[in-house]
């Protein structure tokens, strides 16, 4: 396997240097909705059961293709200068670094679909670049590069309101739920996971601030961005999952959730791409007990929200 000595999500806790004051070592946000555990006896939705059938909750992880690809950039990388080129993206252009062994995801040559997606951190900052390398596979040529939209966060605060652009189809960054290559090795994921889905809604909730859906029709035919799930199954259940990397989302998934975050033509839990070799690219999920999945009404569990 070729190592990328900057992919953060495979560089070791103590090798990190981000002083960082609302997210952990690992990268997500210790405040927030993602980081907020499922309380003890939650609110479900008036129609949990029906919006869990919508969904398609037995959905593939996506690594290679459509899934996340996170690097930490240095001062000795190289500059370059991404312009934009959608009407419908930022109207901003922004200089950062890009390191030289960046690959966005689905940029090789024998895996040329996916989003081409790609974040870069750099002195305190986030940026989310979608359609990063256009499909040509060269990045940065004469110091810069087109991208069709992407979305500046600040990595002191939860990655769910860009200062300037958007993350994903519900406006909240990609990696806000996307679990690293060592948090699904070691068990140890500690943030609600992101989940993309066919039937988004044009309407959106916390902590969605938009929605790219065009799923007509209302709830239960459509779900809103924004929309939190979890599983309601004991540790014994999750204990009993024989896959380990299974059992890790499982487990995420029971105390944490999953908030759908995009729409796409396929259901998908992205993962950061170098998970792939625990799970491969659209591996489904089948030991995971899907019927035990309920829609919450609010994104903390209680009461106080509009459905």
């Amino acid at each position: 396997m070729r190592l990328a000595p900057r992919l953060v999500a495979v560089v070791s806790t103590a090798l990190l240097t981000l002083s960082l004051i609302a997210t952990s070592a690992g990268g997500h946000a210790t405040e927030g909705p993602f980081a907020q555990r499922i309380p003890a006896d939650p609110v479900l939705h008036s129609q949990s059961a029906s919006l869990v059938r919508s969904t398609v909750p037995d959905a593939p992880v996506v690594t290679t293709e459509f899934g996340t690809a996170i690097y930490r950039a240095s001062e000795t990388d190289p500059q370059c200068r991404i312009m934009f080129t959608r009407s419908w993206g930022p109207a901003w252009s922004v200089s950062i670094p890009v390191p030289t062994d960046a690959e966005p995801t689905g940029s090789s040559s024998s895996d040329p679909w996916g989003d081409h997606w790609l974040s870069i951190r750099h002195d305190g900052y986030q940026y989310d670049l979608w359609i990063f390398d256009h499909w040509d596979g060269t990045l940065c040529t004469n110091g810069k590069q087109l991208a069709h939209w992407g979305g500046k966060f600040a990595l002191d605060q939860p990655l769910i309101a860009p200062l300037t652009g958007s993350g994903g189809g519900a406006g909240i960054s990609v990696t806000a739920g996307t679990p690293w290559r060592h948090e699904i090795l070691n068990d140890t994921i500690d943030h609600a996971l992101s989940f993309a889905v066919e039937n988004e809604s044009p309407l959106f909730k916390y902590p969605a601030w938009k929605s790219d859906g065009y799923c007509l029709g209302g709830i239960p035919k459509c779900v809103k961005a924004g929309q939190r799930f979890y599983l309601a199954v004991s540790d014994a259940e999750v204990e009993a999952i024989a896959d380990p990397y299974q059992r890790a989302i499982a487990r995420a998934l029971q105390q944490y959730g999953m908030f759908v975050t995009d729409q796409t033509h396929g259901v998908n839990f992205p993962l950061e791409q170098r998970s792939s070799d625990l799970l491969a690219n659209y591996t489904r999920l089948t030991q995971i007990p899907w019927g035990s999945l309920r829609a919450l009404k609010c994104a903390d569990g209680t009461a106080e929200c509009v459905e």
